[in-house]
């Protein structure tokens, strides 16, 4: 009895080592993402549409180049850049255990995909792209007024990806409709269509935006990849430009406002 008490003490601490060092390695994982994000995001604001030029991209590839990708030519003339930054860690956890044992780690498998377009010798297209994942029966349910639409299905009965993303555009950008119209030319906001397992929102801005809308259209909270519960609405990733959108979207529906008789 006795010899098989301690096999099952060397057990329990065995697994209890196992499930600490995972957690470890984990979290590092993410926090390594999220600083490395933090810092590439600085460098993606610097980068302005119909200013910047190929030289800019080429001393960003060599600060990022171990994490960067192109297909085909990348020259002055024409170059499609990408720069991709994944918790390798959570993802091979997640393709071994199907998503179970990253969530009950409390990875959220953070993902940030920068791509940089130059045509011409200068930089006309940017977008900053950050993901996480939400597991399922964390998301929320319906938060609409009234019933819930018919075959509408609650986020929290199944997993999904929570996706947000920032451009720079050189070209004007072409009228909204609808309740996401916004009276502002230079930068709009909106969730995308067709985003299927996902949650998403994007914000679009041109090179007449101000540094200040700059900053806050791209106002991303990388605390989502490193806390301990995980985000799970629009809101939490872009947190300042929501709220706009969500005050724009109430006053183009009337919402809040007074009934004139």
């Amino acid at each position: 009895m006795g010899q098989t008490w301690r096999w099952i003490v060397r057990l329990v601490i065995g697994f209890a080592v196992v499930i600490a060092v995972s957690l470890a390695v984990v979290q590092v994982g993410q926090q390594i993402v999220r600083h490395r994000a933090e810092r590439l995001l600085g460098e993606m604001r610097a980068l302005e549409v119909g200013k910047s030029t190929w030289k800019d991209l080429q001393g960003i590839q060599t600060r990022w180049g171990a994490w960067g990708h192109y297909e085909g030519a990348c020259n002055a003339t024409n170059c499609e850049y990408q720069i991709s930054l994944i918790d390798w860690v959570g993802n091979v956890i997640d393709a071994i255990s199907l998503r179970r044992g990253a969530s009950a780690l409390h990875d959220h498998l953070p993902e940030v995909l920068a791509d940089i377009s130059v045509h011409g010798g200068e930089v006309d297209r940017t977008s900053f792209m950050v993901s996480t994942a939400v597991p399922k029966g964390d998301g929320p349910g319906w938060n609409g007024d009234g019933p819930e639409p018919e075959g509408y299905i609650e986020y929290k009965s199944g997993s999904y990806a929570l996706v947000t993303i920032a451009k720079s555009v050189k070209e004007p950008l072409t009228p909204a409709y609808g309740p996401e119209a916004t009276s502002h030319p230079e930068y709009r906001m909106r969730p995308p269509g067709g985003c299927e397992g996902c949650m998403g929102f994007d914000t679009e801005f041109t090179a007449a935006a101000t540094p200040e809308d700059v900053n806050w259209l791209t106002g991303f909270d990388f605390s989502c990849m490193t806390r301990w519960s995980p985000c799970t609405v629009s809101s939490d990733l872009m947190p300042e430009a929501w709220r706009r959108y969500v005050a724009e979207r109430k006053k183009n529906l009337g919402i809040g406002l007074p009934v004139v008789p």
